[in-house]
C-alpha cells in the first residue's frame, strides 16, 4: 500500500515500467503491459489474502479495504459490461496502439470466489468482537 499498487484499484503488477524485461514488440505496442498496468486477476488474490489478513487479525481495517476493491470491480464490472484482464494505471480499459484487454474472461470467477469470501469473512468478523 505504500507504493500505492492498490491505486485506483488493485493490483499493479509491478511498480516500475521494467522496459529492459520486456521484449521488443511489447515495448513498442503495448508499453505497460507486465509493468504498471493493473491485472484484474492479481487484484482478486489481493483482495482475498486482505478479507483473510481481516479474519486472522480481527482487524477491520483489512476488510475495509477489500469491501473497497470489491466495490471497485463492481462498478467497473457494470461500467464494461465485463471483467477487463488488464486496466491502465488511471483505471480504464488498457488499449494502447494494437492491443486491446480481454473485456470477457474467465477471470471473473476470482471476483466471485472475493466475494463470497469477503461475505463469508464478514460474518465470521463478528465473533472477533465476542
Amino acid at each position: 500500500q505504500k507504493k500505492k499498487i492498490d491505486e485506483p484499484f488493485a493490483l499493479r503488477y509491478h511498480n516500475e515500467p521494467r522496459r529492459s524485461r520486456q521484449y521488443f514488440p511489447v515495448r513498442i505496442f503495448a508499453p505497460s503491459y507486465g509493468s504498471t498496468t493493473i491485472w484484474s486477476n492479481w487484484g482478486m488474490e489481493y483482495t482475498k489474502l486482505l478479507s483473510t489478513l481481516g479474519l486472522l487479525t480481527c482487524n477491520e481495517e483489512y476488510i475495509q479495504v477489500a469491501e473497497k476493491q470489491l466495490r471497485a470491480y463492481t462498478e467497473n464490472i457494470k461500467k464494461y459490461r465485463g471483467y477487463p484482464e488488464v486496466y491502465a494505471t488511471d483505471g480504464s480499459i488498457y488499449a494502447p496502439f494494437v492491443y486491446k484487454s480481454v473485456v470477457r474472461t474467465g477471470w471473473v470467477v476470482s471476483f466471485e470466489q472475493a466475494r463470497m469470501q469477503y461475505k463469508w469473512v464478514k460474518k465470521e468478523m463478528e465473533k472477533c468482537t465476542n
